[in-house]
């Protein structure tokens, strides 16, 4: 019998999230030209997983909503195992978190936030490595997936 095939090495890109306006991934994937996406060719709709931290403490950060649609593959139609998405850590009470939310689903994601316990090893390195950040500062998971499609 035939060998199974090696597994594809992980893909990894630098973007920046302002290249992604809602009109140029609405028209994904016939783009102008012009567009700033196409530097993104052979990407756009690749991504089994985005993730990101240290974010969402500008209004404009709402923009990576379209990021997201733009890069996350879409969800293998009746696949259990096919569930592209984008996890965030953001620390709690991080100004603009609502439009970040409310931005994500205007653009056709669904949203699940879970708070990381302050016991959790991740949150004890932070407090340990950066002075300032004390007992009570606390963090939460985003997990970001494309919203169902509607029959």
């Amino acid at each position: 019998p035939a060998a199974p095939a090696a597994p594809a090495a992980p893909a990894a890109a630098l973007v920046d999230f302002r290249d992604f306006c809602e009109a140029d991934v609405a028209a994904l994937p016939h783009l102008p030209p012009a567009s700033p996406l196409c530097r993104y060719e052979g990407l756009l709709g690749s991504f089994d997983v985005v993730i990101g931290s240290d974010i969402v403490y500008d209004h404009s950060h709402a923009r990576i909503a379209a990021l997201l649609r733009a890069m996350l593959r879409p969800a293998a139609n009746g696949s259990a195992d096919s569930h592209p998405c984008a996890l965030f850590v953001l620390p709690d009470g991080r100004p603009r978190q609502a439009d970040f939310v409310a931005s994500l689903g205007a653009a056709g994601l669904r949203c699940r936030i879970e708070r990381v316990g302050r016991d959790c090893l991740m949150c004890r390195r932070i407090a340990r490595e950066h002075e300032g950040w004390g007992a009570d500062a606390s963090f939460s998971v985003y997990k970001v997936h494309r919203a169902a499609q509607q029959s």
